[in-house]
Parts: C-alpha cells; sequence; structure tokens
C-alpha cells in the first residue's frame, strides 16, 4: 500500500540495539536518514516520513541496520 509523506513506519527489534533507517531513490542515492539511535528490544519505535521534507512521489527502498544486518523494502510514496 503506498505511504503518504504524513505516515509513520512502526519499527520493532526483538532485543535492544543501536539501528540506522535510511531512504534511498531507485538509483541508489540517499534521500536522509530517518533515524540512528538505539531502540530497546520489545518496544516499537514509530518513525515519521515528514523528517524528509517535501520529497517527490514514487519508488524508494527503505534500508534497515542493526547488528550486522541490513534489510531493505521497497516503499512507494505517494
Amino acid at each position: 500500500n503506498p505511504l503518504n509523506r504524513n505516515s509513520s513506519l512502526q519499527v520493532l527489534v526483538q532485543q535492544t540495539q543501536t539501528i540506522q533507517i535510511d531512504l534511498f531513490n531507485m538509483s541508489g542515492k540517499k534521500i536522509g536518514n530517518l533515524f540512528s539511535g538505539e531502540i530497546e528490544g520489545g518496544f516499537y519505535k514509530s518513525i515519521s516520513l515528514e523528517k524528509l521534507g517535501n520529497i517527490s512521489s514514487g519508488l524508494y527502498v527503505l534500508s534497515m541496520k542493526g547488528m550486522g544486518v541490513r534489510i531493505n523494502r521497497k516503499l512507494i510514496i505517494e
């Protein structure tokens, strides 16, 4: 489902860790950082897309890195 610029993401990690969440365009250019910091295990962290400002509609890659693991997911932003 497409997200809009006012959407927020919910992140849950199993154990307390430092994570970094970035958004990239489909060319691999980093658009911005959504979150860098520690999240307690078992707790949700709400991360707003508004932090990125006025980004264009389109297809993006959300990258979450923590504990030596990187997870990438495609996002559609309206």
